[in-house]
């Protein structure tokens, strides 16, 4: 019996040893998460933890995650693009309790994970070399995009999930069998549900390039052309089917939604390019986080499109070689001259007429599309390392050139050391030690630091293949390795985690209210900022009020309202704050008049109020819902406001009857309570065809699993006849 495993343990090995490799060289280069010591940082805690966490709460309370009251004045937090709602991988995530930041940590290490074993499959289709596709993978796993936008979990997802992409269109397209435009599907819902919507965007103006090419290529040929019309349709039908509820959700909140509409030309759009300055992250990566002018254009996530001296060296030299030139070579140079000159944004007039193409105008961090960029240089550097790794060795020319450049890398050691210091090296080397955040040393010194390691990795690996028996492939690997493995550290503390541990996080997770806070159901929303009193902890200074589940009228998120944006920025926000969550009005607002509570205006219907005569107890905050106690003893209908965002699916109901809502106070709701009446109100907001649209994209996903598994099943006992 332990024979049989031991065996079938290593036949297993024999057969994917190059992605297990790939697992374990990222899950070792990311140890600060893949060992629990350090948590992710920024926007991973302060968004997209908070906005996953209200998600599982909910599911794990027994309710649909529908209405979120704790983020200015509520919102619908199924309809949260960058929520990963309707993400299978945070699906699986919350099967094994609520999200936390050991959730976080998991769903990040799935990401680095799936983007490098995508990139290993692709390189593998492209280069037809297993040992390329391993150098390639890990390239793209810990390349500069993933380790220096690691705060931005919904940018590494959307970069994650486009080898995948490529990989089954490119199937398609080569066979014409329908079972890649099935995975397509799959895998672009994967990337749509996960991402950020850019990417989303960009994706489509990809696939639709790819189908009219190869439409065109195919022109003459009627069975191909039928083949791929019938492939376009069923990408479309299968991937519809996937995203049922994510589609129902936005189009839920779309009406509704700050983002639907271009922004304007101007500082949020055009903000984090990336300019020529960055370009120096494509060798010396650690340099652009140092303290410099030329680089704060750009947000210290957003500057670093490394990919290692591997994969840049191999690049270079297969722009060099002519005879490289293939059916991918044109496609993906022209895919970096693109990207790089969209990634300059307004520093480039171009961008000015991109901004009128579709999609263009709803999505700012131009700096994004180097992602692309680095993609396409390692697709084409793949060409030049398959030759090396065939040929077991450097040509003359190639080994010229590393003489040369390590020259070059001496020289420029000296330059930089004229214009830094002991000290101030000294400096940086101590804030490296400490894990600093944010580094106060001057480029010089990065610089300096940057060069050195790379030439004593490149003597350390001299002297390894001189002295020992390591392999061509084996020495090119170990070099690679800990280059990508070094700059990681370098910019770790900046771009990737705080210090902060993960047992501390931990312990706040646990200690966290299951239930609905009802202390601040009578709070004007003025008082509830974030700092009422509400359990906090070092990494987590956003969104405090989702984790204690406590309404607020704060929380940053980019499902925003548009009658909430306005608000804020005219000042009727102001006015609505100064009520709780539940309220009868005082008094009629009218222009110029002083800032108090009980104010209404803007009703469909005239206003009546009649001192005195109505009570309001009992308030409840509950799941998707909110009730109250309340009489009405005036012989007029009163107004009652709940101080929530308007939202055509919320319904009302008095003593069983239903009430008609309408929008009051241009951004809120309110109900007419009959006369002469007391009895219970309750408001439940509710999205009827929703559960069914996610079951059905639920069991889309298992049939298309089990489906994956039969098969696999049945190419290894094929693959076993055979053997026999």
């Amino acid at each position: 019996m332990r024979g049989n495993l031991k065996n079938i343990f290593l036949d297993f090995y024999q057969q994917h040893k190059y992605p297990i490799w790939l697992v374990v060289i990222v899950l070792l280069t990311l140890y600060p998460f893949s060992l629990f010591l350090y948590i992710p940082k920024w926007d991973n805690i302060n968004g997209y933890l908070p906005y996953r966490y209200f998600i599982s709460d909910y599911l794990w309370n027994g309710h649909l995650p529908l209405w979120n009251p704790f983020q200015r004045f509520g919102y619908p937090g199924y309809a949260d693009l960058q929520s990963g709602c309707w993400y299978p991988i945070v699906w699986v995530l919350m099967l094994f309790g609520k999200y936390n930041i050991t959730s976080l940590m998991v769903e990040l290490l799935i990401t680095f994970l799936v983007a490098g074993l995508g990139m290993f499959t692709l390189s593998n289709y492209v280069h037809e070399c297993k040992k390329t596709a391993l150098i390639i993978g890990i390239s793209y796993a810990l390349s500069g995009f993933m380790v220096g936008s690691t705060q931005l979990m919904v940018f590494l997802i959307g970069v994650a999930w486009l080898p995948w992409c490529i990989w089954a269109i490119l199937n398609f397209f080569s066979t014409f069998n329908y079972k890649y435009i099935l995975w397509s599907a799959v895998f672009v819902s994967m990337q749509i549900t996960g991402a950020s919507p850019q990417f989303t965007i960009i994706l489509a103006y990809i696939f639709v390039g790819i189908f009219l090419y190869n439409f065109w290529k195919n022109k003459a040929k009627i069975y191909q052309l039928k083949s791929i019309i019938v492939g376009g349709i069923l990408l479309v039908l299968t991937m519809i089917i996937f995203l049922l509820p994510y589609i129902q959700s936005f189009l839920e909140f779309s009406p509704y939604f700050n983002r639907v509409d271009k922004l304007a030309y101007q500082g949020f759009l055009i903000s984090n390019p990336f300019v020529f300055s960055d370009y120096i992250s494509f060798v010396f990566p650690y340099s652009v986080i140092s303290d410099c002018e030329h680089f704060k254009i750009t947000d210290l996530s957003l500057r670093n499109a490394y990919i290692g001296i591997v994969g840049l060296a191999a690049f270079i030299v297969t722009l060099t070689q002519l005879n490289t030139k293939n059916n991918y070579f044109f496609p993906l140079l022209l895919a970096i001259i693109v990207s790089l000159i969209i990634a300059l944004g307004d520093e480039c007039f171009i961008y000015k007429y991109l901004y009128h193409l579709p999609g263009f105008g709803l999505f700012r961090h131009p700096s994004f599309f180097r992602a692309y960029t680095m993609f396409s240089m390692l697709l084409l550097a793949g060409f030049s390392i398959k030759e090396m790794l065939y040929k077991d060795t450097f040509s003359v020319l190639q080994k010229r050139v590393l003489m040369l450049l390590t020259g070059l890398f001496v020289l420029m050691l000296v330059v930089v050391f004229s214009k830094t210091s002991i000290a101030e090296i000294i400096e940086n080397i101590n804030q490296l030690l400490l894990l600093t955040e944010i580094h106060t040393t001057k480029i010089y010194s990065h610089l300096f630091i940057n060069i050195l390691l790379l030439l004593m990795l490149g003597a350390l690996t001299y002297l390894l293949a001189k002295f020992t028996n390591l392999s061509f492939f084996g020495t090119m690997l170990f070099f690679m390795v800990f280059d990508l493995a070094i700059q990681t550290r370098l910019t770790a503390p900046t771009t990737i985690h705080y210090n902060f541990s993960h047992k501390d996080l931990t312990t706040y997770f646990n200690t966290l209210p299951n239930d609905l806070n009802q202390h601040y159901n009578n709070t004007p929303f003025k008082k509830l900022d974030d700092t009422q009193g509400l359990l906090s902890t070092n990494g987590i200074w956003q969104n405090v009020a989702t984790f204690n589940k406590t309404i607020s009228s704060v929380g940053v998120n980019p499902m925003r309202f548009k009658s909430f944006d306005l608000a804020e920025e005219n000042g009727v926000l102001s006015r609505n704050l100064e009520n709780p969550i539940l309220f009868f009005p005082t008094q009629v607002y009218h222009p110029n008049d002083t800032l108090k509570s009980g104010f209404i205006w803007d009703t469909p219907a005239p206003v009546l109020i009649v001192e005195n005569s109505t009570s309001l107890e009992n308030i409840n905050v509950g799941y998707n819902q909110f009730s109250a106690s309340i009489s009405n003893t005036s012989k007029n209908e009163q107004w009652l406001v709940l101080n929530q965002n308007y939202h055509h699916l919320w319904k009302a109901f008095y003593n069983g009857n239903e009430l008609h809502i309408s929008k009051v106070n241009e951004m809120v709701m309110g109900v007419q309570i009959p006369k002469q009446s007391s009895g219970s109100v309750q408001f439940i907001y509710n999205s009827p065809w929703l559960i069914y649209a996610a079951l059905i994209s639920i069991f889309s996903y298992l049939i298309v699993l089990y489906w994956w598994f039969l098969s696999t099943r049945k190419s290894a006992v094929e693959q076993n006849q055979n053997n026999k």
